[in-house]
């Protein structure tokens, strides 16, 4: 469709398209660009995009900020239940009063340091301890005969461990050198039956090891009692054991004489009641012969001797 001009211009020819726009040729007869930019822009905008483009070949085209919509917030928890008064049914919160727990507190490092030091110097004084054992011989200091036996206990351990003795009993000690971790003992003690005669190995403790015999005496008067420790460097005993002597103790062993005279009263009487049974023994038997005697003529005639 070509449209005049009414102030002299040009004709111009202009398209009606189908959907209303329209385009019009100048006088070369090329259409002109109605054409939008890749971004909405005008038509100027668009060549001018695509000069850049043509120029610049490898520009990036600028980002466009992406429109994100803000997070929604969480969903609030549902209401605790309630009972008939309206009070919740939850735990209850905890009592501000209440003492909270509070971690216990850790060593300074000068503890943690000093810990190794007093270890080692323990050890240290144990071992200078152990250079030396204590022998305790305790032993009853009286004694009856007879009687019941008596009792002997050697004691071997640190000197620093030793334990008051019993007050019944007289004791002594003696310091020997610790040349060993076993011993056996071997009491000492004349007119005396030991039980044992002596020990088997036993292991020296620091803190003490008391082995125990009984005596039972033979003869009254008064005795040495004493103890030979025979030290073994083997835990188990064995090899060149290395002695060494206990103290002495004196025992006393005197007559009971309550007891001895209960005992021959009873020896006694056992004599006497077993002459008595031997003497109506014979006088039994003297009786029955003399009955025999006196009536030989009645038997005689009961059995019929007489007739021959």
């Amino acid at each position: 469709m070509t449209v005049g001009a009414a102030s002299g211009e040009e004709p111009k020819e202009v398209d009606l398209n189908l959907d209303g726009s329209s385009s019009t040729d100048d006088a070369t007869g090329a259409p002109e660009d109605t054409s939008v930019g890749a971004d909405g822009g005008a038509p100027e905008e668009a060549a001018a995009g695509a000069d850049n483009t043509e120029t610049g070949a490898g520009a990036e085209p600028e980002p466009t900020p992406d429109l994100v919509p803000p997070p929604l917030p969480p969903p609030l928890p549902p209401p605790p239940p309630v009972n008939g008064a309206g009070h919740p049914l939850g735990p209850r919160p905890p009592d501000a009063s209440q003492e909270q727990p509070t971690e216990s507190a850790a060593p300074a490092p000068d503890e943690v340091a000093a810990a190794p030091d007093q270890a080692a110097g323990e050890v240290a004084r144990d071992r200078e301890a152990l250079e030396q054992f204590r022998v305790r011989l305790s032993v009853e200091e009286h004694m009856t005969l007879p009687g019941p036996p008596g009792e002997l206990r050697v004691w071997i351990g640190d000197p620093d461990y030793d334990a008051a003795p019993a007050s019944d009993m007289a004791t002594d000690t003696t310091d020997i050198p610790a040349l060993g971790q076993a011993a056996r003992v071997e009491p000492f003690a004349p007119a005396f039956t030991l039980a044992p005669p002596r020990t088997e190995c036993i292991r020296i403790h620091p803190s003490g090891s008391e082995v125990q015999f009984q005596l039972t005496p033979t003869d009254t008067g008064v005795f040495k009692v004493g103890a030979t420790v025979y030290l073994f460097a083997d835990a188990g005993c064995q090899g060149t054991p290395i002695p060494k002597s206990a103290a002495t103790l004196q025992v006393e062993v005197a007559v009971n004489t309550a007891k001895v005279v209960k005992e021959r009263s009873g020896e006694l009487g056992q004599v006497a009641w077993e002459k008595f049974l031997e003497f109506w023994g014979a006088a039994v038997a003297l009786i029955l012969a003399a009955v025999l005697f006196l009536l030989r003529k009645t038997l005689k005639r009961w059995f019929g001797f007489e007739s021959g």
